[in-house]
């Protein structure tokens, strides 16, 4: 049966069944990729009669149980060695996003049957693989690709693992390692990529850990307990593209050596324990990002300028920045610099550098301390799609020029001094999903041209203001409403008939909406009895 064939791709096929084949003869297949197809069924056990296999993708194939009830009805993963021996020409092994179980250390020990030597890459990600990886991995000394994410392997991780001497991608996440990086991870010279990242890592990280790491470009280690410990003036080997080091311990000063970091595209260090200024030599490196995430640390004083790179996403939030706002790049596509102490006008961060192109999508500067108008030049900030500027002491009317915003899907008031009557040119604005304008002092009747133009609205929120007049029937046009409040206002009459057509108010939120107010860093009030909790 196809004695001749050497390569078999059958990936994304839609297959969902492979039928048993009572006599196979793939004696010369080297290549077997059945990746991405459904068949949520036992692997095949023709599958470890190939000797000569040289690359074998499972990779997001439903495959499911442990590895000790197949090929045949073996007991143990000692008796699926057996048929793992067999795979002795094996270079590439991806038996990834499955639902594979079973002990990792006899993966590694069934692997070394044949001796470690020749396999080079290796992905057991997205099972549930679990129990202590053993030092013996150290021996698989040509592995240039190891991933091991997302699973349940547990203990230290293997001093050992500093002898891959030809290691490029190192990838062990969402794992439960305990202890602490071995500094034996130093000597892996030609690592570009180290994910680390929510391993319930502990301890110290110094300088000799990354001896020798001189051409790593991503190191991923969000979610550990981790404290680096560098000398003030230390320079690091490398030059980095992506540096994800959430949670850790770094302050309280700014870690100086990253002014040394020309090429960094992604920086993120919340709740790093950072209490000081921005330094001033820092827009020369957030100039270059296209994501930066300071949120969460207790960093402090005035910025005079926020400088990104093209469409580039920043997140200030939660320090203690005080003063104006900042003169904000128009390179930058997203804004968060909610939950501290800015204070001020509004009026020069929205209608100075009128003549700039703005590219801000999402806006954040809730919780803040903001006074005056929401001033009449949003016309300049047409991309916009997420404006949120709840919780300050925002007063006077919302400018006309709202009607410009016709990206718009979320608009947040809430908790303000705002007056007046909504402006009929929001009737523009056919893109919102989200309305908070709670907490307010808005007048005048309830807006039947909501109903009719706003018709994909999700969240309405009016509550406590000073709206008069009847409930008007047009709001029965939302049929994808799911968050009604009027509550605290001084509307009269009769509540529509026609609410019980409201049907979506009884269904789970909208998933996309979910998804929609998470990128955007967005959240919507919900009252229930009378108390408040954040949605999202």
């Amino acid at each position: 049966m196809l004695p001749s064939l050497v390569e078999l791709h059958m990936a994304g096929c839609q297959l969902d069944h492979i039928p048993p084949l009572p006599l196979i003869n793939f004696t010369s297949l080297a290549i077997l990729d059945l990746s991405e197809n459904t068949f949520d069924s036992l692997m095949p056990r023709w599958v470890f009669s190939l000797r000569n296999l040289v690359s074998l993708s499972l990779k997001d194939c439903g495959f499911q149980g442990s590895f000790s009830s197949h090929p045949q009805n073996i007991s143990s993963l000692k008796e699926l060695d057996l048929s793992l021996h067999n795979l002795c020409e094996l270079i590439d092994l991806d038996l990834s996003s499955n639902n594979f179980n079973g002990t990792v250390s006899e993966i590694f020990d069934s692997l070394s049957v044949c001796g470690p030597d020749k396999l080079k890459s290796l992905s057991l990600a997205y099972n549930n693989f679990s129990g202590h990886l053993a030092e013996h991995v150290g021996n698989f000394k040509n592995l240039s690709h190891l991933d091991l994410s997302a699973n349940s392997i547990s203990g230290p991780i293997p001093v050992s693992l500093g002898n891959l001497s030809v290691l490029i991608e190192l990838l062990i996440y969402d794992n439960q390692f305990n202890g602490t990086l071995p500094e034996s991870i130093g000597q892996l010279k030609m690592l570009t990529v180290l994910d680390i990242s929510y391993t319930s890592l502990g301890g110290v990280v110094s300088e000799v850990h990354f001896t020798y790491l001189t051409k790593l470009k991503d190191f991923v280690a969000a979610g550990n307990s981790l404290a680096l410990n560098t000398s003030r003036d230390w320079l690091p080997p490398f030059q980095l593209n992506r540096l994800w080091l959430d949670y850790w311990h770094l302050g309280p000063e700014f870690p100086m050596w990253l002014q040394t970091q020309k090429q960094l595209k992604v920086l993120s260090l919340p709740n790093t324990g950072l209490s000081d200024t921005i330094p001033a030599w820092f827009p020369n490196i957030s100039s270059q990002l296209v994501a930066l995430n300071l949120s969460h640390n207790q960093l402090h004083g005035e910025i005079q300028n926020i400088v990104g790179g093209f469409q580039s996403a920043i997140d200030l939030s939660s320090n203690q920045f005080n003063g104006s706002l900042p003169f904000v790049s128009s390179s930058v596509s997203a804004l968060d610099l909610s939950n501290s102490s800015f204070s001020g006008s509004l009026f020069h961060f929205f209608c100075d550098r009128i003549d700039e192109t703005k590219y801000l999508n999402s806006l954040h500067l809730g919780d803040n301390l903001l006074t005056g108008d929401i001033p009449n030049c949003l016309m300049n900030w047409k991309m916009l799609m997420m404006l949120n500027l709840k919780s300050n002491n925002l007063s006077g009317n919302i400018p006309s020029s709202i009607g410009y915003l016709k990206r718009l899907s979320s608009l947040q008031l809430h908790n303000n001094q705002l007056s007046g009557e909504l402006p009929l040119s929001m009737q523009n604005c056919t893109d919102l999903l989200v309305v908070d304008l709670s907490e307010n002092q808005f007048v005048g009747s309830p807006l039947t041209w909501i109903g009719k133009s706003l018709s994909i609205l999700t969240v309405l929120n009016i509550r406590s203001n000073n709206l008069q007049g009847d409930i008007p029937y047009e709001l029965c046009y939302l049929k994808s409403l799911q968050i009604l409040d009027l509550a605290h206002n001084n509307l009269s009459g009769t509540i529509p008939r026609c609410f019980h057509n409201l049907s979506a108010m009884a269904t789970f939120p909208n998933p996309l909406i979910l998804a929609f107010a998470e990128y955007f860093m967005d959240n919507v009030i919900l009252f229930t009895k009378g108390r408040g909790a954040e949605l999202l």
